[in-house]
């Protein structure tokens, strides 16, 4: 398996694990969309669980890469 394919493999994966709303289907494949409020993505409000979350998991790779 090249890089890219297993780079791709990962993606879906991710994708599949915090899809809450089966938007999947529209997101497959690489395309440009010139609006993206065609594709009718269901979205939610961030939490701050969510949002404290983020700020963590981004400063633990910020620090990790310096």
């Amino acid at each position: 398996m090249e890089d890219s394919e297993l780079r791709q493999l990962v993606l879906e994966i991710l994708h599949n694990l915090i899809d809450r709303h089966d938007n999947r289907a529209k997101l497959r494949g690489i395309r440009i969309i010139p609006d993206v409020s065609d594709l009718k993505i269901k979205r939610d409000k961030i939490s701050r669980q969510d949002v404290s979350f983020m700020k963590k998991v981004i400063d633990e790779k910020v620090n990790f890469s310096i």
